[in-house]
């Protein structure tokens, strides 16, 4: 019996871990898993600071209200532990066909969430992230926008992250994005990005910390019960 609740206890800490979930997906453009491009505010100081700014485009098919944010993204093979301080997240309207007016801008504090994923095809280091957006869009049906997800790290004048791109028959994008480098004017690039809108804010979901703790104190509630009956037939 000790061996069943050890091992129940066990699965539930190696099925149950950190996370969130998600509902509500109005669009979706998977990781292709092959590299990124750079999009990061190097905000080091650096005499030339190593800044750049990916835009992707969507058209949702009902109007709806943008709440949450994921998204895939990566460091290169050569950085080690570098820390992301903040994420800024635009939203713009479109002018034919490229980035036009930034219509929302949300700031979000810390890493959002990041989580490793692996090594892609270039061995670059991949994350996902995640954030409730404090300002939520409203994107007007059959509309024509563009995001951009920006890393804010102090890179010491080298570029360091990216977005990581989408691609293949699961991605529902037009194959074009733009991107924009060392404050120059954005110019197209032939690669969706990887991220997914939803109009529900992200639930958290119980850490592995706290399941942990809760089953040891049911595991230790079993052994006190035990104890006190094998007490009381003794006396």
């Amino acid at each position: 019996m000790k061996r069943s609740i050890l091992c129940l206890g066990a699965f539930a800490l190696i099925t149950v871990g950190a996370g969130r979930t998600y509902a509500g997906v109005l669009y979706s453009q998977p990781s292709d898993n092959i590299g990124f491009f750079y999009s990061q505010n190097d905000t080091g100081g650096a005499t030339t600071p190593a800044n750049g700014t990916t835009y992707d485009n969507f058209t949702l098919g009902t109007t709806s209200t943008v709440r949450n944010v994921s998204w895939v993204g990566g460091f290169l093979p050569t950085i080690v532990n570098n820390t992301i301080t903040s994420f800024t997240l635009t939203f713009y309207s479109d002018n034919s066909g490229a980035p036009g007016t930034a219509l929302t801008t949300n700031t979000i504090s810390g890493n959002a969430n990041q989580s490793f994923v692996g090594r892609d095809a270039l061995q670059d280091y991949v994350y996902s992230y995640s954030a409730n957006l404090p300002t939520p869009f409203v994107a007007t049906s059959g509309t024509h926008y563009w995001l951009s997800v920006v890393a804010n790290l102090n890179a010491g004048g080298t570029f360091q992250w990216g977005w990581e791109n989408s691609g293949g028959a699961s991605d529902p994008g037009d194959g074009v994005g733009y991107q924009s480098l060392l404050g120059a004017m954005p110019t197209p690039i032939t690669s969706d990005s990887a991220f997914t809108l939803s109009d529900v804010a992200a639930v958290p979901e119980p850490s592995t910390l706290v399941m942990a703790s809760a089953l040891f104190g049911i595991f230790g509630g079993v052994l006190t019960y035990k104890r006190r009956q094998r007490n009381a037939l003794a006396a």
